[in-house]
């Protein structure tokens, strides 16, 4: 018949660019419109940037988004992280939150200390995976930062000290002075050492005065799980 007519075109590709035109039939024969063209939607749907908080040495909190395109149904979401560049879902390393769409986050973990990871968001449908900006950062440490008082003689004693002043991120466990008459004194049998606790900020030790003469080398340390830092090393004339 003549007039308008409509047809629906089935089985298409995602993503696919397709030329079509109109025809007609008669006993005169076949006649063809112009060529219109159009692309079907990709079905694959948007990820967004990462954000990284909350950081520690072994873990840290990503947070991100993922968002259906043209319909698609998101069928699972998550980040995917890995110490080298372009993680994708098959590293094993992966935040799982299954059909989610919008607002992503979950913990990193477990992490390497004082390591630089990559962290990217996904996304998937039943017509692929997307993948979100790639971003870096870099695992805490976990060694604290300390800074040594100066050292005075007050009769027998001498008074010095420290300052913790970063836990980063853990727990400090001891904390004080180790002195001795060899440079670079540390927390080894080797050496003398103070405890004076477990908590950031400002310390005083006092050390009697040992036996002998010469330069008393002094210096303040920080102990967490994860290892001993030192402060700079100060030393006094004793004699």
């Amino acid at each position: 018949s003549t007039g308008k007519f409509t047809f629906l075109l089935k089985e298409l590709k995602a993503g696919t660019r397709y030329y079509v035109r109109a025809f007609s039939e008669s006993n005169l024969g076949i006649g063809y419109s112009s060529d219109i063209t159009f692309t079907t939607a990709s079905g694959i749907p948007t990820c967004g940037r990462t954000y990284i908080s909350n950081l520690d040495p072994t873990s840290a909190i990503g947070e991100s988004t993922a968002y259906s395109n043209d319909g698609c149904e998101i069928i699972e979401s998550g980040l995917c992280w890995s110490t080298y560049s372009s993680p994708t879902t098959s590293n094993q390393t992966i935040t799982h939150y299954g059909p989610m769409e919008g607002a992503i986050g979950g913990m990193l973990y477990p992490l390497k200390p004082n390591t630089q990871y990559y962290v990217r968001s996904y996304a998937k449908s039943e017509f692929g995976i997307s993948y979100g900006p790639e971003m870096t950062f870099t695992s805490m440490s976990g060694l604290a930062t300390v800074t040594t008082s100066s050292a005075r003689l007050i009769g027998d004693e001498i008074k010095t000290g420290g300052y913790v002043y970063d836990d980063a991120g853990t727990i400090i466990l001891h904390s004080g002075v180790c002195y001795g008459f060899s440079p670079n004194p540390d927390t080894s049998y080797r050496f003398e050492h103070t405890d004076e606790g477990f908590d950031t900020g400002s310390f005083t030790s006092y050390i009697t005065k040992p036996y002998g003469s010469g330069y008393l080398y002094i210096r303040a340390y920080a102990t967490t799980k994860y290892g001993t830092s030192y402060g700079e090393q100060v030393k006094i004339y004793i004699q």
